[in-house]
Formats: structure tokens, C-alpha cells, sequence
């Protein structure tokens, strides 16, 4: 991939068994994050979700115009499509951000089991969100082959923008 192009990351969906378990990604993430795990317990009988949460997944400049509600909308889709396809034993297991979620969906579904991994025990501010976002941003770009004018004269257009809703 030398042209700079960088292959976007799909929603991973593994059936095996009449258990399902929703995987969850951390913020800057996507599906890659919990693939080997979904991979791992498929093999051992689990259908396993892992979707991408808006924004995330693509260039960064998507995700600085999403936020946590649509994240969590992501998660209640998620958690609605696999019960319209009949599971209805669902555990949740979240990484970061996504042991968040998994948290708040222990108390707003009917799921067999949680697993928080490394979930933030306190919530960030939006500016150190926003700053860790440009900073993935940066790094993203830079292997794009971009610019530092370009870089800077992009994340400046951005400047401004919360992750909050």
C-alpha cells in the first residue's frame, strides 16, 4: 500500500452458536481491535458482533464529527441485530471505550455477562479527547505521504469541533 491508500476496517460477524457475545472497540478503534478474540471464541462456540462505531474506522476527520451518542446508538443497533436474529443469550465484553459501553449495556439490556477491559474509571474532557483524536490524526495523515502544511492547515479546520454531544 504505498500509494498511501489504507484499507478500511469492516464490522466482523461470526456465527457459530446459539450464545452471541458483542465486542466492543475503544475510541480511535474499530472492529481489528477485538477480531482475534471474536476469532477465538467463534472457534469455541460464540457468535460474535464486533461493529464500528461512527466515525471511527476511516479517516479521522470523521470521527471529530461524531460522538458518544451516536456510539452508543451504534452499540444499541448492535445489540438489536442480534436479538432480531434470535439471540437471546448476549454477553457484552468492551475494550477502553468499549468497556464503557459494555458497562451501561449491563444496566440498559437483559445480557447474560459483561467484560470491562481497561475501561476508563473516570471520564476524560472533551479538550483531552479532542487532543488525542488530533493526534491520531496527525499520525494517520503523515502515512497518508501529506504535507505538514497540509497536515496543520487540515487539523485547524477542525479546530473548534467537540466529540461531545
Amino acid at each position: 500500500m504505498r500509494d498511501g491508500a489504507i484499507k478500511a476496517p469492516e464490522t466482523i460477524f461470526l456465527e457459530s452458536g446459539s450464545r452471541a457475545v458483542l465486542l466492543l472497540h475503544g475510541f480511535t478503534g474499530n472492529s481489528i481491535d477485538v477480531r482475534r478474540l471474536g476469532h477465538y471464541l467463534n472457534k469455541r462456540g460464540y457468535t460474535c458482533f464486533a461493529p464500528i462505531y461512527e466515525g471511527h474506522g476511516g479517516p479521522p476527520e470523521e470521527l471529530l464529527k461524531s460522538g458518544p451518542n451516536a456510539w452508543w446508538h451504534d452499540v444499541e443497533q448492535a445489540m438489536e441485530l442480534l436479538k432480531k436474529n434470535g439471540y437471546t443469550e448476549i454477553a457484552v465484553c468492551g475494550l477502553s471505550l468499549g468497556g464503557v459501553f459494555s458497562l451501561k449495556c449491563g444496566y440498559t439490556f437483559p445480557v447474560k455477562g459483561i467484560i470491562p477491559m481497561c475501561a476508563p474509571a473516570y471520564p476524560a474532557e472533551s479538550e483531552r479527547l479532542i487532543a488525542g483524536a488530533a493526534s491520531y490524526a496527525r499520525t494517520y495523515k503523515r502515512y497518508q505521504g501529506k504535507s505538514e502544511a497540509v497536515l496543520t492547515a487540515e487539523l485547524n479546520r477542525l479546530n473548534g469541533k467537540s466529540l461531545m454531544c
